[in-house]
């Protein structure tokens, strides 16, 4: 456990941050060699892109974008941040969900609350509270699961985000998060493009926490950039998802003056899944 000094910095995290960063450089080629794709990781590890698909009879989950939860699909906040409730219940109906959570210590959870409640100074942990009762709530009217995923349960560290990658998802039913060998990254479903606003607001959440302190922040750069990695089904074409993509990062460009070189600091790469059998 990190401690905390009278302030509630924690000096210890960067050194932390600089530990794990160094670690995956070691174990994820890819994230630093321009010329070496994801795809050469997957083919040289013989990675089994097959695990990802969906099992026959596995729950169906909606959590966070989150890089420490695995198996789920993601929405930021569960939902709460770019989705009504109506919107999240008729969500849980078209996918036949089975189970929603929450998670302690999100970040998306402290967003929406500050939303919600504009006069009041609200805690992260009271956020949490507040995202949970919502969240069971919709749970309950939708006659389905609620669970509660705490920090210790998650794979990464609770006081930062470790992700170096994000993976924008166009098959069904996948779940790259959690596949062998496979680094934590955030998780964007991108085949949900009529919800295309909500989309491009969960990937420019994702790329802004990378960005950002609570992330690597600084660390990403042109020679050591943030990966986005497309899940491809094997018919898809690849230039025209990462033409979709690097509009969203023109516009971050003009939203997001406080980040700087943005598209520089991003690799766009893609891999493609096996149909499942």
């Amino acid at each position: 456990m990190i401690k905390e000094n009278k302030e509630g910095f924690k000096p210890e995290i960067e050194e932390i941050k600089n530990l794990e960063w160094e670690e995956q450089n070691k174990k994820y080629e890819f994230l630093l060699n321009k010329d070496y794709s994801i795809r050469d990781y997957i083919e040289d590890k013989e990675i089994n892109l097959e695990e990802g698909h969906r099992k026959e009879g596995e729950s169906v989950v909606i959590g966070c974008i989150d890089e420490g939860i695995f198996r789920r699909i993601p929405l930021a906040g569960s939902g709460c941040l770019f989705l009504t409730k109506e919107e999240i219940l008729d969500f849980i109906k078209e996918r036949k969900v089975n189970i929603i959570t929450s998670h302690e210590n999100c970040g998306a959870a402290l967003v929406w609350a500050k939303r919600e409640n504009p006069n009041k100074d609200i805690t992260q942990e009271q956020a949490d509270e507040l995202l949970k009762k919502y969240i069971n709530g919709i749970a309950d009217e939708a006659e389905i699961t609620f669970k509660y995923i705490f920090a210790k349960e998650m794979k990464r560290p609770k006081e930062y985000h470790s992700a170096r990658m994000i993976f924008f998802n166009n098959v069904k039913d996948y779940y790259p998060s959690g596949i062998e060998k496979i680094p934590l990254a955030f998780s964007i479903e991108r085949f949900t493009m009529h919800q295309k606003d909500n989309v491009k607001k969960r990937l420019k959440l994702a790329i802004n926490i990378a960005f950002g302190d609570h992330g690597f922040g600084e660390k990403f750069t042109k020679e050591e950039p943030l990966i986005i990695a497309c899940c491809l089904n094997e018919n898809d074409n690849s230039e025209e998802i990462k033409g979709e993509i690097n509009e969203i990062l023109n516009e971050m460009e003009n939203e997001f003056k406080d980040i700087k070189n943005i598209k520089e600091r991003i690799k766009i790469d893609y891999f493609f899944v096996p149909a499942k059998k």
